[in-house]
């Protein structure tokens, strides 16, 4: 099946019952309110085509890591996968297999300066395959409204210093 159409195909599917559980048990948790379940998923449904495109090695990229900046989108997929048996029968109607998640994420400052030039790479293949906007959709937008949501309540708890406030 072509991109666009896979692409038109993808942007129908719809969860309501994922998308009532991933608004309770993330968003709201965590005082997002400037955005939306529904927003999360449309960008997850193409992140999702493109694990795919990395998995079937329809890319010149060999793996994919999930760096900070998609953490929203990440998030996202475990709770999919938690609802296994729609999460396997998305899979087989939409790719003709399973997308494995390889929890591959970057969380250490040396490990991302080690991997700056793989980040580049990814950050020019989704331009590549997917457009400007949605990289900045990934990558700019959605962890801005993410991040400045939670970072009161990191503060609350820890201060401007980081130290736990008492």
């Amino acid at each position: 099946m072509e991109l666009e159409s896979l692409q038109r195909k993808l942007a129908d599917y719809q969860n309501p019952q994922l998308l009532s559980l991933f608004q309770t048990r993330y968003l709201d948790l965590h005082n997002c309110r400037d955005l939306t379940a529904e927003e999360v998923f449309g960008e997850f449904k193409k992140f999702i085509l493109f694990m795919y495109l990395v998995q079937t090695k329809q890319t010149p990229l060999s793996s994919f890591t999930v760096i900070r900046q998609l953490e929203l989108l990440d998030q996202f997929w475990h709770q999919f996968i938690l609802m296994t048996e729609d999460y396997f029968n998305f899979c087989f109607e939409y790719f003709g297999i399973y997308i494995h998640h390889h929890p591959e994420s970057v969380h250490s400052n040396e490990l991302a300066q080690a991997s700056a030039t793989d980040h580049q790479a990814q950050l020019k293949m989704v331009i590549d395959i997917l457009g400007f906007q949605t990289a900045h959709h990934w990558y700019v937008a959605l962890p801005r409204k993410f991040t400045q949501k939670r970072r009161p309540w990191f503060f609350q708890f820890f201060g401007n210093s980081g130290v736990m406030a008492q």
